[in-house]
């Protein structure tokens, strides 16, 4: 019996069968670069009827809209992977934008001759516009994909981070901050992109390793700019204010991203939205903003995120004047060390995510509330520490352990968002995401007004407390934290959904498949 992978013509068929499907129903033939199948050597996974591709290089599940089962991050191949990757690089080149500031404030606060409390504010201004951008590209997401809308949020948000050289007043950085803000929304379109990308059984992972890359560019836009580029061009050209030029690498770059994502990556695994709404292989749902916040679950998880996200963004902003207020280090050196609660994502918030989807394999929904839970409450536990530190002996390894506590619970929590309510995906990510920024806001609120010892400890203290938000998360279909029956059945259908899809390469094997499922009453999977 020969595997599709060795004999052309089975996979020439395939491809054939999959290009007629799609003229019957559109009307029309694709171009050739729009048609040619994704294949490997190693791996050939066929499409279901109508795809915009006729095979992928991962396991999908053919009833959930051909969702990828499984990550390979060796690989960028479209649909899939070069989704996941451009969510990732555009989420990076988005938080590179909004935190470009931060490295300088406490230049720019000498140099306009501004209050400690005037930064503060102008740092709630980027918070606001995030928030109210949330709002906003959320039911966006919903009704164009997550493609577009990432696109615009960078181009527009990358002209104030250009301009962000020329403020001269209070009123001037808080207006710039004001619209960098707008890169803050970029979280939504990546954690809805993986969503339509990958089935819930990896969701978790998808989504914990694209947003802690993402929020890689935090970490890494204050090394490159505050600890490498400044001092550069302030040694080049003997210039003071060489800071006001620095802005320009971000902007740029977070342009050309947009551009190659529009150019280079899809919707969904079934194509472009536009496209699927015409061949009618998408789900309309007709979905607004109302339909997520009518969600009693979304604004619950808002909360709980208002306290890890919150507090991330409130130290991105704030370490680097702590570090030079508090132990009197230098511009270049308060960027380095405020660097390291950025560079954390690289794995913490990654490993959120698994341990999620781990405890989700073994308890179903009870697994994933328990870990946000315990999460959340050792977070809390590491703020407090941390605010208690002295020297910066003391100081660093606190900040890592802290800032791994922090995007582990990030990770767990939208480990748990894509279950809320799938019709309406982008609205329930956009609320839950803008907690983050309301969590922001009120924590900026706290250092504006209090000693850092003292806001420290409201932060952990209410991160804690928050712990038992995740006792009222009621899924339907799911388990909660009292009840783990519904999870059982849950993990059961998860079980017989995942075992009934093809495994090998065997074309005759996967068409009895196929044949099989018209004969066969199949469980939804959960």
């Amino acid at each position: 019996m020969a595997s599709a992978a060795a004999s052309p013509t089975a996979e020439q068929t395939a491809a054939s069968r999959a290009e007629s499907s799609r003229e019957v129903l559109s009307g029309e033939r694709l171009t050739a670069a729009e048609t040619v199948p994704i294949a490997s050597a190693n791996s050939i996974h066929l499409s279901s009827i109508l795809p915009r591709y006729s095979n992928y290089n991962v396991r999908v599940d053919k009833d959930r809209s051909d969702r990828a089962l499984e990550i390979r991050l060796l690989s960028s191949q479209r649909p899939h992977m070069r989704a996941f990757y451009c969510a990732t690089i555009s989420f990076f080149a988005a938080f590179g934008m909004w935190f470009s500031v931060s490295p300088f404030l406490g230049i720019i606060g000498e140099e306009l001759s501004l209050s400690r409390s005037q930064l503060w504010l102008s740092t709630i201004c980027s918070d606001v516009a995030t928030i109210l951008s949330r709002f906003v590209v959320g039911p966006a997401c919903d009704f164009y994909g997550a493609r577009l809308p990432m696109a615009v949020v960078l181009i527009l948000s990358s002209i104030p981070t250009a301009l962000t050289g020329t403020v001269r007043s209070f009123a001037g950085l808080c207006a710039v901050r004001f619209g960098i803000g707008i890169a803050g929304s970029a979280f939504v379109m990546a954690q809805y992109w993986m969503g339509q990308m990958f089935c819930q059984e990896i969701i978790g992972t998808a989504n914990a390793i694209v947003a802690g890359w993402g929020n890689l560019g935090g970490g890494v836009i204050q090394v490159l700019l505050g600890t490498g580029l400044y001092p550069f061009l302030k040694e080049a050209s003997g210039n003071d204010e060489a800071w006001r030029f620095v802005f320009v690498v971000p902007a740029v770059f977070a342009i050309a991203v947009a551009i190659v994502i529009v150019k280079s990556s899809d919707d969904a695994p079934l194509g472009y939205y536009r496209e699927m709404k015409r061949n009618g292989t998408m789900d309309l749902h007709h979905s607004t903003m109302m339909s997520g916040t009518t969600s009693r679950n979304a604004w619950l998880l808002a909360v709980a995120y208002a306290c890890s996200f919150g507090v991330e963004i409130t130290f991105n902003n704030a370490a680097s004047l702590y570090f030079r207020d508090e132990f009197g280090a230098s511009t270049s050196s308060a960027a380095a060390l405020a660097s390291i609660f950025g560079l954390t994502n690289l794995y913490a918030r990654a490993c959120g995510g698994i341990v999620s989807d781990l405890m989700n394999q073994h308890w179903g929904m009870w697994g994933r509330l328990s870990w946000g839970c315990i999460a959340i409450v050792i977070q809390g536990a590491s703020i407090i520490a941390f605010g208690y530190a002295d020297t910066l002996t003391s100081a660093v390894p606190l900040l890592i352990l802290l800032s791994s506590c922090v995007n582990a619970t990030e990770g767990a929590i939208f480990g748990i968002v894509p279950y809320v309510n799938p019709a309406v995906a982008g609205s329930i990510a956009g609320i839950v995401g803008l907690g983050g920024n309301v969590g922001g806001v009120c924590f900026a609120l706290a250092f504006h007004s209090l000693s850092y010892l003292q806001a420290f400890k409201v932060m952990g203290a209410v991160a804690m407390a928050s712990s038992a938000i995740f006792f009222f998360v009621d899924i339907p279909g799911h388990a909660t934290l009292t009840s783990r029956s519904k999870s059982l059945k849950a993990i059961n259908a998860r079980r017989e959904t995942t075992e009934r899809l093809p495994m090998d390469q065997d074309e005759d094997r996967i068409q009895e498949s196929r044949r099989s499922k018209d004969d066969a009453t199949i469980p939804a999977a959960v």
